[in-house]
Formats: structure tokens, C-alpha cells, sequence
């Protein structure tokens, strides 16, 4: 994934914000939106904001098949909303593969989406997981593998939509 592309004129600007009022010192890896069907973008970008969101979930097969880099901990990202609108930077805490029958309770709380128990979550995850095997021609399976990331959003330190205004 190529990261300059993404950086608009606005994402910049709201780099220089975080790197002013949070000290943050590391360029972006990536530059993306949570695209969970049914939620969009922005109320999940409302959600890290919030401090509601602590994680998120993809199909190991999607960094298995060099579609994205894999996360490392420590990663930084903007988190976007459907307008392309920067709303937090993001630092990868952990990012592990487990088998997607094997995320706990824990993980599914700090997701923070929907009502936050676990069986809602996989109810949730499989139905998405499934649309995404299903385009690829193969079956979802609860031994299949996941990326589960933690993460933390040191900026912004408010929970205002778009980039703070440039001093």
C-alpha cells in the first residue's frame, strides 16, 4: 500500500496537529477507514473517537495475500470517515492471528460495536467474513484465521469530527 497518495492536503494538516499537541514523532503506515457493513465509516471512526473502539478484526487471508502490509505493533494510521475526513491517529498496540472461533469476550467489548457481548460480535463478524470469503470463492470457517488489533488513539484529544483548525 502506498501511504502518499492517501495523505490529502487535510490529513497532513491534521498531522501537524498531532504531532504538536500529542508529540507524535512517527509517519503514518496507513491511512483508512472502518468499513464494517452496517456501520459506516463515520460512526466508527465516532466510536475510536469516543474511546468506545479499541480494536478491530480482519481475515488473515487479506495480509496472507499481500492485499495489505501486515500491522506491527507500534504502527501508526488515520482513521478516516466516509468523506476521507481525518478523525484519530491510531497506534497499534498488538496486532495477533488467532483462529476466528478463539476471540474472547475481551476483545469482542473493546471492538466496542453493536452491544459488545461476544455472541453479537461473531454473529456480526461471521456474516461480514462470509460476504468477503464468499467474493473470493471460498467457504468462512470458525478455524479460519483473524488478525484481532488493539490499538490506542492518543489523537485527537477531543471528540470533534475533521481535523482541529491549523494554529
Amino acid at each position: 500500500m502506498e501511504l502518499e497518495p492517501n495523505l490529502t492536503g487535510e490529513i497532513r494538516a491534521y498531522l501537524q496537529s498531532a504531532k504538536r499537541e500529542v508529540g507524535l514523532r512517527a509517519t503514518p503506515r496507513f491511512v483508512f477507514a472502518f468499513s464494517y457493513i452496517p456501520a459506516p465509516a463515520d460512526k466508527l471512526a465516532g466510536l475510536v473517537v469516543s474511546g468506545d473502539k479499541r480494536a478491530t478484526c480482519s481475515l488473515a487471508l487479506i495480509y496472507d495475500r499481500d492485499v495489505v502490509e501486515e500491522l506491527r505493533s507500534g504502527d501508526i494510521s488515520v482513521v478516516v470517515d466516509d468523506e476521507n475526513r481525518p478523525r484519530a491517529v491510531i497506534r497499534t498496540l498488538e496486532a495477533r492471528r488467532t483462529p476466528f472461533g478463539d476471540v474472547d469476550a475481551d476483545f469482542a467489548l473493546r471492538e466496542g460495536e453493536g452491544d459488545r457481548n461476544l455472541k453479537s460480535w461473531r454473529g456480526h463478524h461471521r456474516q461480514f467474513f462470509g460476504r468477503v470469503t464468499a467474493e473470493l470463492g471460498l467457504a468462512f470457517g470458525e478455524n479460519m484465521g483473524v488478525v484481532c488489533e488493539r490499538f490506542e488513539a492518543p489523537f485527537p484529544t477531543s471528540p470533534t469530527p475533521g481535523p482541529p483548525a491549523v494554529r
